[in-house]
Formats: structure tokens, sequence, C-alpha cells
């Protein structure tokens, strides 16, 4: 399940070859994300033009516009997701829109916490 995965690397989350990110934090700064992982790899420095590619075909627009490279299908033949699922909305805070009940989130944050118990992980 996802948690034991998460969980598995959110005790390593302070070494010095581990980058752990939140969705929510490269949605909501896009920019100082990449840039934290370009750092965090040991790239650049870039020039402005070369920056403004990177930041064009690492946004949420170019990946939709762009989606089956990013189908699970580009990369096995047995695909795991329906067409279009893995580039969504690029938001955080959707699944109640997309039709999750209260009452499902519930139970996956209450499981989600029996794993991974740091509470830090679900901020």
């Amino acid at each position: 399940m996802i948690f034991g995965f998460a969980a598995s690397w959110w005790k390593l989350r302070n070494k010095p070859n581990i980058l752990m990110l939140h969705y929510k934090e490269m949605v909501s700064d896009h920019e100082g994300s990449i840039k934290k992982i370009s750092d965090f790899l040991g790239y650049g420095p870039y020039s402005d033009e070369e920056w403004s590619t990177i930041l064009e075909v690492t946004s949420f627009q170019w990946m939709k516009k762009h989606e089956t490279r990013f189908e699970s299908n580009t990369v096995w033949p047995v695909p795991v997701l329906q067409k279009g699922a893995m580039i969504r909305q690029g938001s955080f805070g959707m699944a109640r829109k997309d039709g999750m009940s209260e009452e499902l989130a519930n139970d996956l944050a209450e499981r989600g916490r029996k794993i991974c118990t740091d509470e830090k992980a679900f901020n």
C-alpha cells in the first residue's frame, strides 16, 4: 500500500542523499521546487533561456499537453492506470471534487497514520 511505501522513505528523509517533496509544495511553488531539485542533484547554474525552458517542460500545463509521454504504458506494456489518469488536474485537495466521500477520506487518513506515525508526513 502507498502508506507503507511512503513510511519506508519518510524515516530516511533527513539523509543527505534523500529529497522528499510534498505534492502540495510542488504545486504551490513550482519554480522553488524545481530549484530545490536542481540544487539537490547538483545541476546549474542555468542561463535565463535554459531556466525558462526547464520551468516550461516541468509545468503542469506542458505535462498535460504531452500526457501520453507520462502514461504507464510508455514504461511497461501493461497499463495500470486508465488513459489520462497520470496527469489529472495539477492541483491538490481535489479528491472530494473527484468523488471521494468524507468517510473514505477519513478511513484512508486513519490507515495512513497507523503506518506512518509522524504527523509531519500528512501536512
